[in-house]
């Protein structure tokens, strides 16, 4: 077991320990966060996995069962209350749960250094960050859509309960979207499967829920066209783009990807972006049933 007060670099495997009151956060190397080698007495972290507010991700196994999990790690920092933020986004865990689209939660708690913590149950997700780069994308736009499609739409239905109870995520990157990466049929692309969140949490009706809604449905916007293009959506998007990205995908698919954006005009046509997470997946349901 560490020393108390040391922390270690999963990128370089060097282990800093307490210099003078104060437990180091970040290595000195190469500024990746750092995590005790164990948590809570029982939880021996193996690796970094991706960035949440406040702190980061571990991969983590159960000392005694081997149980894998995805362990949350949450820094405590002067002048920003993220114990507030734990509790709401547990409190979100709890109102959606049980739900394909979350990850189980399995214990909560404070380390003896003061981390708070949660631990969930980890199958072979990845960020989709990390997934994007090992990921054989298809060579046909259409079925980058398709598989672009499957992905969102469970994640839309869970987007759809979680609004509709005050819940929301409002910082939803391909950091925060974990995916499983598997291997397709002999000739076929590598599949993308299994998406499911990280870090919604309850807002309560008001400007700030609004807010993060709609940071919500630009984001699957945003991850929407990752997935087709390999690249996020350089904002704003001009005529000339416009008509290209529906000439290579075609008028369903290419409009309604631009709506996810919100860089349509509103204008005879329709509504310039999505006002709902159930209009979004009512009309990629449209889509997909037509393509």
């Amino acid at each position: 077991m560490s020393m108390l007060g040391s922390r270690r670099c999963f990128e370089c495997g060097t282990t800093f320990n307490r210099s003078g009151q104060a437990a180091p956060i970040y290595c000195r190397n190469d500024g990746s966060l750092l995590a005790p080698e164990v948590v809570g007495r029982r939880w021996r972290v193996e690796g970094y996995l991706g960035p949440r507010t406040g702190g980061g991700i571990f991969i983590a196994y159960h000392q005694v069962t081997s149980q894998r999990v995805a362990l949350s790690l949450v820094y405590e920092t002067p002048g920003r209350d993220f114990e507030e933020r734990l509790q709401r986004e547990v409190g979100a865990q709890r109102m959606l749960e049980p739900h394909p689209n979350l990850f189980p939660m399995l214990e909560l708690g404070s380390d003896r250094e003061g981390i708070r913590f949660f631990a969930s149950r980890l199958g072979a997700e990845q960020p989709l960050q990390l997934a994007l780069r090992e990921w054989q994308r298809p060579a046909e736009p259409a079925q980058c859509f398709a598989h672009a499609a499957a992905i969102n739409q469970p994640l839309l239905k869970l987007l759809h309960s979680a609004h509709r109870q005050d819940i929301a995520h409002g910082t939803l990157d391909t950091t925060q979207l974990y995916v499983t990466l598997s291997d397709g049929d002999v000739g076929e692309s590598t599949l993308l499967s299994e998406p499911r969140l990280y870090g919604l949490r309850r807002i309560g009706a008001g400007p700030a829920l609004s807010d993060a809604m709609r940071a919500d449905l630009t984001s699957m916007g945003q991850i929407f066209f990752q997935l087709v293009f390999g690249q996020p959506a350089l904002m704003p998007i001009g005529a000339e783009q416009r008509l290209g990205i529906v000439r290579v995908l075609g008028e369903g698919p290419g409009q309604f990807l631009l709506r996810s954006l919100g860089c349509l005009p509103a204008d005879g046509d329709g509504p310039g972006r999505f006002a709902s997470a159930d209009d979004m997946l009512r009309e990629l349901q449209a889509v997909r049933s037509g393509v």
